[in-house]
């Protein structure tokens, strides 16, 4: 995210009482803005094999449909280890880009 030109904050905490990940608002693991970008990035990120879950899961949520109501974006990051030896410390990203959400405005 950094070399597209997004500063990247992770909001996404663990509650050690409930032993489980919590993102901000039910669906952000991680805010990002831009000086050429009007709102903010939220980005939900999970393994590549759980995307299509994470599509089911946010689709209709109406905490993420205000969000994009309120000029906000977001993206799925879907990731995997490389299984080049010579790369063992990065990870392929699979982005679900414009995600396909309702932009309704819950009044």
């Amino acid at each position: 995210m950094r070399e597209q030109g997004y500063n990247p904050w992770v909001v996404e905490k663990w509650n050690p009482f409930a032993k489980k990940r919590i993102d901000a608002w039910g669906f952000a693991d991680i805010l990002a803005f831009k000086t050429d970008m009007t709102g903010v990035l939220a980005v939900n990120s999970c393994s590549a094999s759980s995307v299509s879950e994470h599509v089911k899961k946010y689709k209709n949520m109406k905490d993420l449909a205000e969000f994009m109501c309120a000029g906000n974006s977001f993206e799925i990051h879907g990731w995997h280890p490389w299984t080049d030896e010579d790369k063992r410390d990065e990870v392929i990203i699979r982005e679900v880009v414009g995600f396909g959400c309702k932009e309704v405005c819950f009044k």
